[in-house]
């Protein structure tokens, strides 16, 4: 029986998702840096010596961020769902392609949302300039929704874990059933 892991298609929808979830992990811890960043340490609240354009900065460079997570999601989404259709016959055979196909999938919904969002906050800025196009309220209190609303915390903070849990199972590839299995 040939190899199903080694037709083209399957390696280049691998590709494609192992650089979409390369990079989307990737961004999205570097945007969690940089997000916080204009908090005082432990806390929720604006730095007061910081001056306004320089919080204005790193929103619009968060933004910015939060466009190439979304990107390379979709990156990822493709590769996967490529993978999964061709390897859909092996599933009883390899459980890790199942157990990583059921954790894609509940991460797509939030990751949906999620960039919803941040397209509302990539919106309130001009994309080459970075000048805001809304009132400075009006962009502070989008940025303060994602890191005040607990939903939306809970649901990022599960969406990595799911992300390296991912990883993980791909890289171990646990459940697999052995032809040539002695007892």
């Amino acid at each position: 029986m040939a190899n199903p892991f080694s037709s083209a298609s399957v390696k280049t929808f691998s590709v494609l998702f192992a650089l979409g979830g390369t990079i989307w992990l990737g961004a999205t811890i570097a945007r969690t840096a940089i997000g916080f960043d204009v908090f005082e340490g432990g806390s929720l609240i604006f730095k007061e010596w910081q001056p306004v354009e320089v919080r204005l900065h790193v929103i619009w460079l968060f933004s910015m961020l939060g466009a190439l997570t979304g990107w390379s999601f979709l990156l990822a989404t493709i590769g996967a769902v490529g993978n999964l259709f061709l390897l859909r016959q092996h599933t009883k055979q390899h459980g890790w392609i199942m157990m990583a196909a059921i954790m894609f999938l509940l991460m797509l919904p939030v990751q949906m949302y999620l960039s919803w969002q941040d397209f509302h906050l990539w919106r309130l800025f001009d994309p080459y300039t970075g000048m805001p196009l809304a009132k400075t309220d009006e962009i502070f209190s989008v940025f303060l929704m994602r890191y005040t609303n607990v939903l939306i915390n809970v649901a990022t903070g599960m969406l990595v874990l799911m992300g390296v849990t991912l990883v993980m199972v791909l890289a171990a590839r646990p459940l697999s059933k052995c032809e040539n299995v002695e007892i």
